[in-house]
């Protein structure tokens, strides 16, 4: 894709600034993905540049990539069936999955060597093994497997059982390596718990009528993200496990679940349905941490998304502070800056003129505070 130069760009620009109205509390999600077949179960690499994901189609699933603003999608290279739950290692280098070993159940857990095309099995008993988690430090893999939660080395061998009765699913380490957050429907209902890594007896941490499922942890420890029926259908919502508050994130009619944290603790990726089948999406965590400091000040939004001759941006903030507002194209390249000054408290708006833009994949970017945005967008003709 062709695009104008900086210097060229930027006469074209027109940009008004106007104070709309103070700041709201969320974000709108934005979509990355936007296929026919199902994408789900998203994953940020270790370095945050990257989204892995599941995708199923009624023939096929694998494990796809993207950058975390959603461009270039690339298969991995491997063939193999199954519901392909999977996790990344400490390093970015691998990735620890299940999958089918004869495209028939039961799933066996393998591991995917990004570097080398290697792919190693496990596992290979008589149950299925699933919803794998590599421990932070490397050496050990959680995974579920007939309601109950294992621990093996990450090299293979013998599994030490970690939590039984019940049905557990879905664990997830934290982000020390001290604990590992499960499902379990050991209160009556499906809630989140945790247990320590070294065992011992699970802890309850969420208590909910409604089903609570698919937990994650902040990149501090501080707080885990979850899917829950509490509002009366799928939603993402974070709790802190210090206050226990309970907060919404996302409020739609559709299935969100499936919650990612990014490293930099800024953006939650999930996957939801809200545009017919599974997609990937991504929205910034505007909230307080428990300490009572400030998160993430700033939304982004622009309307309309597509555009053809403008859009207009809005984005706020809760404290004055030198604010940047870019325009990259589709290879995350600065084409231009529309935007780069101090600004008051507030929700500001900018138009932004687009009619010389050539056809494509944009991103808009806000930074402040050391604190960056950012908005996929795509230029069309109408």
């Amino acid at each position: 894709m062709k695009t104008m130069p900086y210097y060229l760009l930027s006469r074209f620009c027109l940009v008004m600034v106007t104070l709309v109205f103070m700041f709201q509390s969320l974000a709108q999600p934005v979509a990355l993905t936007g296929s026919p077949v199902n994408e789900y179960h998203p994953k940020w690499s270790p370095d945050g540049s990257i989204l892995a994901y599941t995708s199923r189609s009624d023939t096929e699933t694998g494990i796809w990539t993207m950058t975390a603003l959603g461009a270039d999608p690339k298969q991995m290279n491997f063939c193999k069936n199954g519901d392909q739950s999977f996790n990344w290692s400490p390093d970015g280098s691998r990735i620890v999955l299940d999958a089918y070993p004869l495209d028939e159940a039961p799933c066996n857990l393998y591991v995917f060597n990004r570097e080398t095309d290697e792919f190693k099995e496990l596992t290979a008993w008589p149950l299925s093994e699933n919803h794998p988690d590599w421990s932070p430090d490397g050496t050990q893999i959680v995974f579920a497997s007939s309601s109950e939660i294992f621990l093996m080395p990450a090299e293979g061998g013998d599994a030490q059982q970690l939590v039984s009765g019940s049905d557990n699913w879905h664990p997830a380490w934290s982000p020390k390596g001290e604990y590992v957050a499960f499902t379990s429907d050991r209160s009556g209902n499906y809630d989140i718990w945790m247990v320590p890594a070294k065992g011992g007896a699970p802890e309850q941490l969420t208590q909910h009528p409604a089903n609570d499922d698919r937990v994650c942890w902040s990149p501090d420890g501080s707080m885990i993200a979850f899917a829950s029926e509490r509002s009366g259908n799928h939603d993402i919502w974070i709790m802190s496990l210090e206050t226990k508050e309970v907060r919404q994130l996302t409020d739609h009619p559709s299935f969100d679940s499936h919650p990612d944290w990014s490293p930099d603790g800024r953006k939650i990726a999930f996957a939801s349905t809200r545009n017919g089948n599974f997609d990937i999406y991504v929205m910034d965590v505007l909230i307080t941490g428990v300490n009572g400091k400030k998160k993430n000040v700033n939304s982004l939004n622009n309307r309309p998304n597509p555009f053809d001759y403008y859009t207009e941006i809005d984005f706020a903030i809760k404290e004055p502070a030198p604010v940047v507002l870019e325009l990259l194209n589709g290879e995350g390249k600065c084409i231009a800056r529309p935007l780069d000054q101090k600004l008051a408290e507030g929700m500001y708006k900018v138009r932004l003129s687009t009619e010389y833009l050539q056809e494509g994949l944009y991103f808009i970017q806000l930074s402040l505070n050391g604190e960056r945005s950012t908005r996929k967008a795509l230029k069309i003709k109408k």
